[in-house]
């Protein structure tokens, strides 16, 4: 989109808001379409499954859903939230260590994934199925895989041992199916990719008497992110989408072709931040800009806690925008330290430089790629939380009202 017109949506927005989150919709879109584009010129079957907990706004779940992905979830809330806006309910993959009885059924009875992370899942699997008895229903599953990379244990899935023990367990049940495996790590370089993609093909070779279906390679890709964010993070290259699907892909076909799979398994990819973080900007009026000894400040209505609440030391990619375009330049280049609302030292969302004159009138700041992990472990702390704003071919609307104090004061007993 140009600069001159998002400067116009940006603006009227804040005519009404201190500050909000904005959601570019053609974006997501062409981040889901390029991903799973990346992906099937490696490898024939992929299906994308969405990562609800890195942005459940429903209009960004139901592009995701309308462009063909599947809702990767990992609560029972994200398993209602899902069923309140997927088309076809069996397109969800259930993950997570804690999943509620209820949230189990409503998978099983819909046709869903469950990837079984320990031996309670398969417990309330085998309760749910004795219940439901009469329905002569079948629960697919995928167990998860745990492997430690680089030394880094994890916490999730089962080790190998455990992995034979359950699936010797599954063979005795004809109710449930076994349709493969799962391996997911919170890296996102290519060398903990290699290591899942060669982990994974080890376990298939040990495993061949699983009718295979569904290989889950997990999610935690690099999406696109400025220069800076990379410098910021040490990366001086991060891998693209075509990157990992190439690795990836090249492996996982070059190993059915040797072995002779006369039908494929599905690859399932689960990304979030790749392809949600650059959709979202959030942009906020200035309240004031202050100096202390030569240090220059600009005092925003934003605050890390609302941006990026799993990382407090990245500086943020933040720029400047002006309502009226007959902006007054200075002689001199101001570095400025944008600050957030919060009582907090460490609230600094980022740093730039300007040659213009910045007034709390006629500026604002934005704040990009924050649609990772913002909004959905966003709280009121200190104000009440921002509105979310979006905009595609439908034009501008607003998807949640900034709250209210009485809001707060009403959601306690």
């Amino acid at each position: 989109m140009k600069s001159k017109n998002k400067n116009i949506i940006y603006s009227n927005i804040l005519d009404n808001e201190k500050s909000a989150f904005v959601i570019n919709e053609q974006k997501f879109s062409s981040n889901i379409e390029s991903m799973l584009s990346s992906f099937k010129a490696f490898y024939p079957n992929v299906i994308i499954g969405y990562s609800y907990k890195t942005n459940y706004v429903p209009l960004i779940c139901k592009i995701a859903h309308d462009l063909g992905c599947f809702a990767e979830v990992v609560s029972e809330m994200e398993v209602d939230m899902a069923q309140n806006v997927l088309t076809n309910k069996s397109n969800i993959i259930y993950n997570g260590p804690v999943k509620s009885i209820e949230s189990l059924r409503i998978v099983i009875k819909n046709g869903g994934i469950i990837n079984i992370d320990n031996s309670f899942d398969l417990e309330m699997i085998d309760l749910i199925l004795k219940e439901e008895s009469n329905l002569n229903l079948k629960a697919k599953v995928a167990l998860r895989l745990n492997f430690s990379f680089n030394e880094n244990d994890s916490r999730f899935g089962m080790d190998e041992d455990n992995i034979i023990r359950i699936k010797e367990e599954i063979k005795c049940k004809d109710n449930i199916e076994l349709i493969g495996f799962h391996l997911h790590l919170p890296f996102r370089s290519m060398e903990s990719f290699d290591f899942r993609v060669k982990t994974m093909i080890k376990v298939l070779e040990k495993n061949k008497d699983v009718d295979l279906k569904y290989i889950n390679i997990g999610g935690g890709f690099f999406g696109d992110i400025s220069i800076e964010t990379a410098k910021s993070l040490g990366i001086n290259k991060p891998p693209s989408y075509n990157d990992y699907a190439k690795l990836i892909g090249d492996q996982l076909s070059d190993y059915f072709s040797k072995n002779n799979y006369n039908e494929w398994p599905t690859l399932f990819i689960e990304p979030g931040s790749s392809v949600v973080a650059d959709v979202l900007d959030f942009i906020t009026r200035i309240h004031t800009v202050k100096q202390i000894d030569n240090r220059d400040y600009i005092v925003t209505y934003a605050g890390r806690h609302l941006l990026s609440p799993t990382n407090k030391t990245v500086e943020m990619p933040v720029s400047i925008s002006f309502f009226n375009e007959k902006i007054i330049c200075d002689s001199e280049t101001v570095n400025y330290v944008v600050a957030g609302y919060t009582c907090i030292e460490g609230d600094i969302i980022g740093r730039l430089n300007s040659t213009k004159i910045i007034d709390r009138e006629n500026s604002y700041i934005i704040v990009s790629n924050v649609g990772s992990y913002s909004i959905v472990m966003g709280s009121d702390f200190i104000l009440p939380q921002p509105a979310i704003y979006s905009f595609g071919n439908d034009g501008l609307r607003m998807l949640r009202q900034s709250k209210k104090t009485i809001d707060i004061i009403n959601s306690f007993i």
